[in-house]
């Protein structure tokens, strides 16, 4: 198949995260597998990703409303102290706008499979390009590397300056997901972080009742108690003993505006859409200085 196609990429690897983290959710044993393959005849769309899953599965019933917002199939094991289903609606939803498809098979005890397709147009040129290491993408990547013009360097300073606070920088993960725990405390601990993770907002609110920390990453939908909810609590909290003010930055897979307003309005201080990179991490905490 063709190496390299025109689409989002961005958007794409947001929902084969969202669907590969569900399958590790519910899969206790067995294995997790992603496949793609390219059909110019498909008539759904030429570009197909399949994640499969031998995990507990769902029921018939639930399969209409799988991807709704705040759906879950409640009938499997781990689904009520599992969040809220919210990232196969956010999926479905980028996958439509990107004018793709996607489906589930499932059954109790069986596992699941979901499906997309996308009908993305190959670009053979930048395929064979880096494929076989011509020159044109060796220039790309550079040019990617190098800092804006008119800045003079600034990004890379404002980046140093920003790695060297977050060492001994002790930070609260709000996050419920595990594999979303995996990739923030690599990416935290490898910049001199000190991590610790909530798995939800009440016990967010108590770890840091109960603690001193420099900053909290909050994600929004969380089951027991969701973000929104625990920032509030936290800021009540500072308010009524005088203690200082800690940075929050939501996390969500939702980058809607009215998200980003009901965020601030409860009294975060950042925005950062998952999955982010390191980029954008650094940027969201130079901005809150």
């Amino acid at each position: 198949m063709p190496a390299v196609f025109i689409g989002d990429a961005s958007k794409i690897r947001q929902v084969l995260l969202n669907l590969i983290g569900n399958a590790i959710k519910f899969t206790e044993e067995g294995h997790i597998s992603l496949t793609v393959d390219y059909d110019l005849r498909a008539s759904m769309g030429s570009l197909r990703f399949e994640v499969s899953d031998t995990g507990c599965g769902i029921e018939e019933s639930k399969l209409v409303t799988i991807f709704s917002a705040f759906e879950q199939a409640k009938g499997t094991p781990k689904a009520q102290a599992e969040g809220t289903g919210l990232g196969l609606a956010i999926s479905q939803a980028l996958v439509e706008r990107m004018g793709g498809e996607i489906a589930v098979k499932s059954a109790p005890g069986q596992g699941s499979r979901f499906t997309v397709w996308l009908d993305l147009a190959p670009q053979p040129e930048l395929g064979r390009a880096l494929e076989t290491g011509e020159q044109v993408a060796a220039e790309q990547v550079a040019a990617q590397n190098q800092p804006a013009r008119g800045t003079s360097g600034a990004a890379t300073v404002a980046e140093t300056k920003t790695l060297e606070r977050l060492r001994g920088m002790r930070v609260l993960v709000a996050e419920d997901n595990r594999t979303n725990q995996l990739v923030v405390d690599k990416m935290l601990q490898k910049f001199g972080a000190e991590v610790r993770f909530a798995e939800n907002g009440a016990v967010t609110y108590e770890a840091y009742v109960g603690a001193e920390f420099d900053l909290i990453l909050m994600d929004l939908s969380m089951p027991v108690m969701g973000g929104i909810e625990a920032a509030r609590r936290i800021r009540q909290h500072e308010t009524e003993t005088g203690r200082v003010t800690c940075k929050i930055v939501a996390l969500t897979a939702n980058a809607q505006k009215s998200d980003a307003k009901a965020c601030y309005e409860a009294g975060m201080n950042g925005f950062l859409t998952k999955p982010f990179r390191k980029h954008e991490l650094l940027a969201c905490l130079n901005a809150l200085d």
